[in-house]
C-alpha cells in the first residue's frame, strides 16, 4: 500500500527524490534557507522512502535510527521549488 500521491518521490540513478518547495518559515534574514533545515527535508524525504519501501503506515510503524548523517553545502537555495535527494547506504540489526 503507497501513500497519498502528493506525498510520494520517484526513483532516479539510485536516489529517492522527493519534490519540495521551500517555504517562507525555512529562511533566514537573509533569504536563505538555514543549514540546520536541510536535514528536516532529509528526514521528510527520508520518512517517503521508509512508506515506500516498507509499506505506508503512520508514526508508529517507522521502525528505523538514524545512525550518521551528513550534509555537505554546496549553494544556498532560497524560497524556491527543490528536490530532495535519499539513498541509503546499508541496512542492519544495530
Amino acid at each position: 500500500m503507497s501513500g497519498p500521491e502528493q506525498f510520494r518521490g520517484t526513483w532516479r540513478d539510485g536516489w529517492y527524490v522527493v519534490p519540495h518547495q521551500v517555504i517562507f518559515r525555512d529562511v533566514d534574514a537573509y533569504g536563505h534557507v538555514n543549514n540546520a533545515v536541510f536535514f528536516t527535508y532529509f528526514e521528510w524525504a527520508r520518512t517517503l522512502l521508509w512508506f515506500e519501501v516498507a509499506g505506508f503506515g503512520g508514526a508508529l510503524d517507522i521502525g528505523f535510527i538514524v545512525a550518521h548523517a551528513q550534509c555537505d553545502f554546496r549553494q544556498s537555495i532560497e524560497m524556491e521549488p527543490i528536490e530532495i535527494r535519499v539513498r541509503y547506504g546499508e541496512v542492519r540489526n544495530s
